[in-house]
């Protein structure tokens, strides 16, 4: 390689870092944000936000569609059906 082939890899790679180190450096941010929110939540308000960030959190792990759909149809094959009368049950009280 030749020494401008070289400097061209060694900028990409050091834009590479540089891009990397300002994630790590966002992520800081944020946490230390989100952090300091936390602690001016009052005490007695703590379990409905660790609810809802717990739920955001597994909003992000949802399966693909495909995986939803397989899923879904391997328990109806199963025959793990529920009326449409009993859908809204829950919901509702």
């Amino acid at each position: 390689m030749n020494e401008v082939g070289l400097a061209n890899s060694t900028l990409g790679f050091t834009k590479q870092q540089n891009r990397l180190r300002g994630v790590v450096m966002a992520t800081e941010n944020y946490e230390r944000q989100i952090q300091n929110e936390i602690k001016r939540v009052p005490p007695e308000y703590l379990p409905t936000l660790f609810t809802i960030v717990h739920a955001f959190r597994e909003g992000l792990e949802l399966k693909s569609a495909e995986e939803s759909f397989e899923q879904g149809w391997k328990e109806a094959m199963e025959g793990e059906t529920h009326s449409i009368d009993t859908l809204w049950d829950d919901i509702e009280k």
